[in-house]
């Protein structure tokens, strides 16, 4: 009976003791992880929706492996063969060469850096107003319509000149892939030009940049 009386009590005791459960909070689930079948709309949400699927699989090596690898335009001598004309062809070849040589592991380091950050990507729409002769070389002679979107990052409550340029994208087969990234990702002050100077490019209109928001511009060509 004495025996009883502490199984009983020791049964008592545990009730009141808070179970591990309870006294600690959950862990949030693992992100999913990244499926290659994954088609984004065509518009600057559905660049804003692929970039941050890169940033909730930044901290995860291999996972960040793949979703960047993503980013690289397949065959992309064939890409810009179709997109431009034959007297600037090669030159956008070869910088996108040379491009490839550090950029998925500078970009790897790049994501898993910005994932320990608050802050936000910023999408603008260059064709109609680009800011640089860059830009203008980038959407000038293409044979045909072509949306080209510059993406930068600022962090929360950082002074306004204090972003950092990501490059250049445009959108082929289901989801946006790099068409410039030489020299980029590109700190603040720094000044980035493709090597040897860009193409001369023509004259461009003048129009409203768009950011984070669904383009209202006609879609882009998908050679």
């Amino acid at each position: 009976m004495k025996y009883l009386r502490c199984v009983a009590a020791m049964f008592v005791l545990v009730a009141f003791v808070p179970a591990p459960s309870r006294a600690q909070a959950k862990k949030a689930p693992p992100p999913p992880a990244p499926d290659a079948g994954t088609k984004y709309e065509r518009s600057p949400a559905g660049l804003l929706q692929q970039l941050q699927t890169i940033l909730t699989n930044a901290k995860d090596p291999e996972k960040a492996k793949l979703v960047i690898a993503e980013l690289i335009i397949p065959k992309y001598d064939d890409y810009f063969h179709a997109v431009y004309q034959p007297d600037v062809e090669l030159f956008w070849t070869g910088s996108y060469t040379r491009a490839l040589l550090d950029a998925e592991g500078g970009y790897q380091s790049l994501f898993a850096r910005l994932a320990t950050q608050e802050g936000e990507f910023n999408i603008r729409r260059i064709n109609d107003a680009p800011t640089s002769k860059l830009e203008e070389a980038l959407a000038a002679k293409t044979k045909g319509p072509v949306d080209i979107f510059a993406v930068s990052w600022k962090k929360h409550n950082a002074p306004d000149d204090s972003t950092e340029e990501l490059g250049y994208y445009a959108y082929l087969s289901g989801r946006f892939r790099w068409l410039y990234m030489l020299n980029y990702p590109k700190t603040p002050g720094a000044d980035t030009k493709p090597a040897g100077g860009p193409p001369k490019a023509a004259p461009s209109a003048s129009g409203g940049a768009v950011a984070g928001k669904p383009a209202s511009a006609p879609p882009a060509s998908q050679p």
